[in-house]
């Protein structure tokens, strides 16, 4: 399933789901009107087309009491970078990881500690994986929205 097959309800269900994965079928439905049968129908689709992964919780981590987020970029074979990029998920406090489409950099690692020195022990773990580190960046904020190219179009009337 790509983009030119979502269908109107399909990208109008995946805005409203990426504002807040908490809605529920009705409510969706009386959104976009449409029953919350063919909600569900088109999302049970959509799940089993992966377009649709999962439903994720967003945590301040801040305010959960830990440190700030840090962003750690590096550079690994690019033969290795699927490998290594599932290793990587799995380092004790990193939370994101994203394959890179370039020959250097290509990396990016999303990591949170409990303490202020838990960037040097992600960075260790990721140097004996073969990664080589670039740069170790703290994050002041990270800021969420929908892709507005699903967004409902209020303008004219349903299809």
């Amino acid at each position: 399933m790509s983009g030119e097959t979502l269908s109107k309800v399909d990208r109008e269900i995946l805005y409203l789901l990426q504002e807040n994965a908490r809605h529920t079928a009705t409510e969706i439905g009386a959104s976009i009107g449409v029953s919350d049968t063919t909600v569900r129908n088109h999302l049970k689709a959509l799940e089993e087309g992966g377009v649709v992964r999962g439903y994720r919780t967003i945590v301040d981590y801040e305010r959960a009491g830990f440190h700030r987020p840090f962003h750690l970029t590096c550079t690994v074979p690019i033969v290795d970078r699927e490998r290594l990029a599932e290793e990587a998920a799995r380092i004790p406090g990193v939370v994101r990881v994203s394959e890179r489409m370039t020959g250097r950099e290509n990396l990016l690692v999303g990591a949170v500690g409990e303490h202020a020195d838990d960037v040097t022990e992600v960075a260790r773990r990721l140097d004996a994986l073969g990664a080589k580190v670039e740069e170790e960046t703290v994050v002041r904020a990270i800021y969420h929205s929908p892709l507005s190219h699903l967004a409902p179009d209020r303008s004219s009337g349903r299809e």
